[in-house]
């Protein structure tokens, strides 16, 4: 089965830019749905059915990191430190730009992503938590259902 994709070239060297632009010609496109991973990041064939499967107003997904190498000599440093820290389970506590899915008006009340050289997901994340017990929030639930495969 064939499906067309489009293309946003972004050149900003910057990931919050970048996925915001994505996002916004996808919002534009009428997107209900949008979802994120990296270059270096594989996802199953029913990945996105997945996050919808869910039924929340985002998913976080868990990663696998296949490959330390990019991190040179300090690989096995950050290999051991991730492997104490990580928890690949439901509820885990971990957000991941690599895979990450949230529907149209949950991204829009959350104000996007923000121009940000690193943590993008991070911010836009606690951006989207209810200020105040009866405010509206995303609920963002983190699922090890959802997986993703990545480059370090």
């Amino acid at each position: 089965m064939r499906h067309r994709v489009d293309i946003c070239v972004v050149k900003a060297r910057n990931v919050g830019a970048a996925r915001a632009a994505g996002a916004h010609a996808m919002l534009a496109a009428g997107a209900r749905w949008l979802a994120f991973t990296d270059a270096d990041t594989n996802v199953s064939a029913t990945w996105l059915s997945s996050q919808l499967a869910i039924g929340a107003d985002a998913v976080c997904g868990s990663v696998e990191v296949v490959d330390w190498s990019p991190h040179g000599e300090y690989a096995q440093l950050i290999e051991a430190h991730f492997l104490e820290t990580y928890f690949d389970r439901d509820g885990h506590r971990h957000i991941h730009g690599a895979n990450l899915g949230v529907s149209a008006p949950a991204y829009l009340r959350a104000g996007g992503f923000q121009a940000l050289a690193c943590s993008e997901d991070r911010t836009w994340s606690a951006r989207s938590r209810p200020a105040a017990p009866a405010s509206p929030g995303v609920r963002l639930p983190a699922s090890r259902r959802v997986p993703a495969r990545t480059v370090a």
